[in-house]
Order: C-alpha cells, then sequence, then structure tokens
C-alpha cells in the first residue's frame, strides 16, 4: 500500500479567465455548485489570509478558486481508499509521512484550509496533531467539502464529526453538505406542476424581487430542458458546530446555497464564538496553592479559588460567559514537557489539551515555547534571594575592625618603609668619615630599626640613651612620629566606633556578593533557573552551578540552620510570595537580597493555535489601562499573606534595632585580651629561647 502525497505551491493565473458566473451553474450539476459557493466564500470569507491551503483527493476544485489567491494544496491520490482502514492508522511510515506533510502545511501560514476528503474525521485528528507541532500559532479557519464523487450525504456523518473532542479547538469549521429536494416528473403536465411545487419548497423567503424575478425568467426555459428527462433539485448547506454551552457538538445551520442563486441569507459564515461562551465548562490548569498568585483550598466549602491570578480568571469568565474547572497536580506543580509533547503538571496538561489554559506565576521561558503559545505580559515580578542573616563578628576581632583590610595593609607598608628609611639613613651617617662613624649607632641593625618603627606606631619614642645625636636621624623622627599620631589618632576613633556599634559579617545584597560567597540556594523546582541557565557571565553561571531542588520539609530544615540561601518572588508592588517553609519562627534568620537576581513578565500559557488567545490579550491590556492587577495584589497580600513578615522581608537591611545603652561584657574587651595573651605567650617562648642559647 502506498499513499502519494503531492504538495504544490501554486499562484493560480487561469489563462482562459475566472469560472463562469454561478447563475449559470444548474446545468454543470452538483461539482460544479460546489465550486461557485467555494469561490464566493473564499472571495468573501478568505481574503484576509496570506493564502489558502487545499487538502483535497482530485484537483476539479482548483479551478474555482479566484486568480488572485496563493493557494497550497496537498494531493492526497490514493486517501480514498486506504484512510478508512486500520492499516493506514498504525503504519507509523505512511502515517508519519503524512503528519509532517499537513504540519508542512500549517508551517506556511495559511489562516484558511479548504478541505475535500472523504473521511474528514480521520482528518480532523490529523490537524489536531499537527497543529501541535506546526510553528504556526494562529487560529485557522476551515471549510469542509463533501467529495465530487460522493454528492450524497450518506458516508458524511456530520453530527460525529461535531462530536469528536478536537473540536474543542477548531471553532471557526464550516462543513457543507448537499441537500437533494424531490424528482421532477417528465411529461410536461407534470414538468409544470413539479417546477412550481420546487418554487414553493425553496427554503428562500426573505429573497429580493430581482433575485425571484431571476427565477421567473428562467422558467420557460427549465421547463422545456426538463421535459424529457428526470431532475432532482438539490441544495448546499452551510453548517456549523455550537461550540459554545452545554452541548458544544449540536449542528448549527449557517446559511443554504441555492444553485443559481447564491447565499439565501447571506449570512456571517465565521462568527466570534468565543464572544459569549453561554456557561460552557472550560478546564485550566494551575499549580496547587502558590500564594499571592494563586489561592486554592478545596477543604472548605464552598471551595476557596482567589489569588492575583484566579481573580483575573474570574474577570475572564465573566468577558466571554463561561464555567471554569481549576486542575492541579499535587506532585509535580509546574511540572514540564517532553520531547514528544506530552508532559505533566500545568505545563503538561495545557501542551496535551487537557486545560485549555494554565497559569501559577510563570515567564515566557524558551524551554516550552516549542510545545506551548504564551499570552501578553500581564505582570511584572523578580526573583530574589533570602540570604541567612549576617552574624555579629567575634569578640577577638574587635582590635582588628577598626581598619579595612586595605588600611592595615597600608599601615604594614608604610611601617616597613619606616624600617628601611631609619636603617638606611643611620648607615649613611655611619659610613661618613669623623665621629658619626662611631659604631653601635641606634637604628644601625635591621632589628633595631623594625623593633623601633613598632614602637613608634604605637607611641613609644626612643629613650635617653639611644635617642639619636644627629640631625638627619631627628628630622626623620620627628616627622614619623607625626605620621604615627594620625595613625593612631583614627584608630582610636575607629575602635570607639566599632565598641559603640556592634559589627557584623558583609551582608550578600548583590549578585556578585552571592557568586563571591559561592553560597548554596534551592528551591522546589528548576523552573527558577529557566531564566539564567544560558547566561554567559560568570557570576551567573557559578550561580546556576550552585542551585539545588529541595522538597518543603528539607527547605524548612535548613532554613533554621542558616547555611543556604532560598529563592522567592517579589510582586510588582514590592510584596513578597511567601513559600510554605517561611514562617514567622524562620523569617528572621533570612533577609532579602537588594538586587534582583532577574526579572520578567508573569504570562498565561495556552496550546498553540488557542481560539481563547486574542480575547485573553485583550483583556489583559484593558485591566493594565484600568490598573486593575496591581490592585489585585495590594487586596490578595492583604487578605492571605502575613503583613507582619511581608514588613519584616521589607525593613530588614539593618540586622539589630538599636536597644539602647548595655552592661560592658567579656567579648567588648575579648580582643584585646586575645592580643595580650598572644604578646604574653611570645615574649615567653622568645625569653626560654634565650636561656637556653646561653
Amino acid at each position: 500500500m502506498s499513499v502519494k502525497l503531492i504538495v504544490l505551491w501554486m499562484c493560480f493565473s487561469h489563462a482562459t479567465g475566472s469560472p463562469p458566473s454561478f447563475h449559470g451553474d444548474n446545468s454543470d450539476g452538483i461539482a460544479d455548485s460546489i465550486g461557485y459557493m467555494t469561490k464566493h466564500i473564499v472571495q468573501k470569507h478568505f481574503s484576509h489570509s496570506y493564502c489558502v491551503g487545499l487538502i483535497v483527493e482530485n484537483g476539479e476544485i482548483l479551478k474555482h478558486i479566484p486568480t488572485f489567491t496563493s493557494t497550497i494544496v496537498v494531493d492526497i491520490s490514493t486517501i480514498s481508499k486506504t484512510v478508512n482502514s486500520k492499516e493506514f492508522e498504525t503504519t507509523q511510515e505512511e502515517a508519519g509521512v503524512f503528519d509532517k506533510t499537513l504540519v508542512k502545511l500549517l508551517d506556511q501560514g495559511c489562516l484558511s484550509t479548504i478541505i475535500q476528503v472523504s473521511n474528514p474525521k480521520l482528518l480532523v485528528e490529523y490537524l489536531y496533531t499537527s497543529s501541535r507541532k506546526s510553528e504556526s500559532r494562529s487560529n485557522k479557519r476551515y471549510l469542509y467539502l463533501p467529495p465530487f464523487h460522493n454528492s450524497g450525504t450518506s458516508n458524511y456523518d456530520v453530527p460525529g464529526l461535531f462530536r469528536m473532542k478536537e473540536m474543542a479547538v477548531m471553532p471557526d469549521l464550516v462543513v457543507a453538505k448537499v441537500i437533494r429536494k424531490h424528482e421532477i416528473a417528465s411529461d410536461t403536465d407534470d414538468v409544470n406542476q413539479g417546477h412550481n411545487s420546487i418554487r414553493q419548497r425553496i427554503p428562500y423567503t426573505n429573497t429580493s424581487d430581482r433575485r425571484l424575478s431571476g427565477v421567473q425568467r428562467r422558467e420557460k426555459e427549465g421547463i422545456e430542458r426538463l421535459r424529457y428527462s428526470r431532475l432532482n433539485w438539490y441544495e448546499i448547506e452551510v453548517v456549523t458546530h455550537r461550540f459554545v454551552g452545554s452541548n458544544p457538538g449540536t449542528e448549527v445551520w449557517l446559511d443554504t446555497w441555492i444553485p443559481g442563486k447564491g447565499f439565501a441569507e447571506d449570512t456571517v459564515l465565521y462568527p466570534n464564538k468565543m464572544r459569549n461562551l453561554h456557561g460552557k465548562v472550560v478546564h485550566l490548569a494551575a499549580v496547587p496553592n502558590y500564594p499571592p498568585y494563586t489561592i486554592i483550598n478545596m477543604k472548605t466549602t464552598p471551595p476557596v479559588y482567589d489569588g492575583i491570578e484566579l481573580r483575573f480568571i474570574k474577570d475572564f469568565a465573566r468577558h466571554l460567559n463561561f464555567t471554569f474547572s481549576v486542575i492541579t497536580d499535587e506532585v509535580n506543580w509546574w511540572g514540564k514537557v517532553w520531547p514528544n509533547g506530552t508532559g505533566n503538571g500545568m505545563w503538561g496538561n495545557v501542551a496535551m489539551d487537557v486545560a485549555v489554559m494554565g497559569f501559577g506565576a510563570t515567564y515566557a521561558w524558551l524551554e516550552n515555547y516549542p510545545h506551548l503559545d504564551y499570552s501578553l505580559p500581564y505582570f511584572r515580578s523578580s526573583v530574589r534571594c533570602l540570604t541567612p542573616c549576617p552574624q555579629k563578628l567575634p569578640g577577638w576581632m574587635t582590635p582588628l575592625l577598626p581598619f579595612t583590610s586595605n588600611m592595615w595593609a597600608a599601615v604594614g607598608i608604610s611601617m616597613l618603609i619606616t624600617s628601611s628609611s631609619l636603617y638606611l639613613v643611620t648607615r649613611t651617617i655611619m659610613s661618613l668619615p669623623g665621629p658619626n662613624s662611631k659604631p653601635h649607632q641606634c637604628f644601625s641593625t635591621v632589628t633595631d630599626a623594625i623593633i623601633s618603627s613598632v614602637g613608634l606606631l604605637l607611641l613609644q619614642v626612643p629613650d635617653e640613651e639611644r635617642s639619636p645625636r644627629y640631625i638627619p636621624q631627628r628630622h626623620l623622627l620627628a616627622w614619623l612620629m607625626v605620621y604615627f599620631l594620625l595613625i593612631n589618632t583614627i584608630y582610636s576613633g575607629g575602635l570607639a566606633s566599632v565598641l559603640t556599634v556592634p559589627r557584623y559579617e558583609h551582608p550578600i545584597n548583590s549578585i556578585a556578593d552571592l557568586a563571591r560567597s559561592d553560597m548554596l540556594w534551592a528551591a522546589t523546582t528548576e523552573a527558577w533557573v529557566f531564566s539564567i541557565q544560558e547566561a554567559t557571565e560568570p557570576d551567573f553561571r557559578r550561580i546556576t552551578r550552585n542551585f539545588r531542588v529541595m522538597t518543603d520539609e528539607q527547605l524548612l530544615a535548613r532554613a533554621f540552620a542558616g547555611d543556604l540561601a532560598f529563592a522567592v518572588e517579589r510582586l510588582l508592588g514590592g510584596n513578597f510570595a511567601l513559600p510554605p517553609f517561611l514562617n514567622e519562627k524562620t523569617v528572621t534568620n533570612v533577609r532579602a537580597m537588594r538586587e534582583d537576581l532577574y526579572s520578567g513578565y508573569c504570562v498565561f500559557n495556552v496550546r498553540k493555535a488557542s481560539p481563547f488567545l486574542e480575547s485573553l490579550n485583550t483583556l489583559i491590556l484593558k485591566l493594565h489601562a484600568a490598573g486593575l492587577l496591581l490592585n489585585y495584589e495590594g487586596q490578595v497580600v492583604q487578605a492571605f499573606s502575613s503583613q507582619r513578615m511581608q514588613l519584616i522581608l521589607a525593613q530588614n537591611d539593618q540586622p539589630t534595632s538599636d536597644s539602647g545603652p548595655v552592661t560592658l561584657q567579656i567579648q567588648h574587651v575579648q580582643g584585646s585580651l586575645c592580643f595580650l595573651g598572644f604578646g604574653l605567650l611570645i615574649a615567653s617562648l622568645v625569653f626560654i629561647t634565650e636561656v637556653l642559647k646561653k
């Protein structure tokens, strides 16, 4: 068995001119009537399309397509023989080729498709699956025509077609079916009587006088032409599925094409069904409970559906008049979508059409974009880390805190320069002839120069016996004493500040601080790093490597330990989305970074080519203009979040509050005692060493 698939790109230009007008199509039969009706629909309803796609079993319909219309044709030459067989449905190779062909057709961007095949149900299934694989994200219009070789409707199950689950994502679908009326007698009297009955049974009561006169003008011709023949009168009904309400598969009559006249009512064949869904039940996917975005509690009566996003959904439901139910995945939460289009969690439910829309404070991430589509952004939020609060520095560091590390380095260098200057000046004086060349001068050795420099740092001048006797030494010593006096004064002021105001570890306020600290940070899902995992900056690469996925129980335990940072979301109004492990006991152990780790815009997730997307985007723009989304944030945070915890996170830049004077404690002099002990230890070791050497 082979299925021949021929894909043609055509820009039709009929050399012989356009097809004849439909006013004379009675003699051409049903095929021509279908063709003239198709031409009319293309001209009136498909003119906005970049191109028109055709999926046909033969090319008869092509001659009726207007010359100015660009078309893409899929000619399925043997589909009528194989499409009804189980062999075709189970043959992976041929079904795969057909599926890829439809994907390529949809990728061309044609917003309208004409279909004329013997088994439309199977084609609906293929179009449904192909739309999930296609790169095209536009909602399309479909026109199903009866095949030319089968003008009847016995093999065309329109009610069964409309009851298919795939119809839930195809609101703009129209089906044409041929309706035979009655048979006309062959003799003259019967012809006259039959022809009059034809005029009476035409369901075209609101026609103009011009159209009625057109029928009368052709009456004589019709009688003469039918005198020795038998003819079945037929009409072409155009129907669609209701799509809305509790019975969306109900067949709805749109109009009737009467050969030689046109559409009886000339109605809109593709009405906007999304304008009013008449209470239709719509399934939505959400994360189980992520305040203030989604707050779901099924244990109460009635169940609680609240939050920023659910308040928007309620507005959306009122806007389109539908009823919604929320689907949650308690295990996988956001979940993931696998390459084959299946998945779990919120994203999986949307990708597999279990739900028409998904939400849960998600950004427009590239990971899921091949399988989903996104709405316009409705809210801005950012991600920050809650890092452990800085701890007080130990008491033994008190003598070191008045100066920074750079300042201590400058003091050390100045000590080296001082010792070198004293030694070099003394050695230069000793090298000159005369009384200056006495041995054992002050600062004449390296050790003596170093010890004297340390003494000057501590404001200890040389004693009388060792005071310099020569003018160069005295000038140098005088300037050094002034220098070290200034150093000591600055140090004393810094020490007084340290003893007055407690000093803490350096807080983690920025991305650079977080990367430099090499601290691990964690959340409940890897979705928290989707926005930065492809970043090339060194700081982001290190931060991404330090990310860990943990459960709420693990995060709660680590919150008390104070050795882990936690990812939280900061909303547009400055409020925080508080995770379950953050409570009034653990919130005092963490503080929020001042700099955002990253920021983004929240979007709703829908299937590709979703009919809901246009209405959804329109409502988002309206609520943005009214400022209601920011108002929803304040209301939800006030109703469902701890104001005390929000205040702590917003004002925890100061590690502790001023508690007033405190009594003197050992930690205040711990550093001095440590230095004293260290000095006594070194002095004792030096003394013991000298005694042992002698």
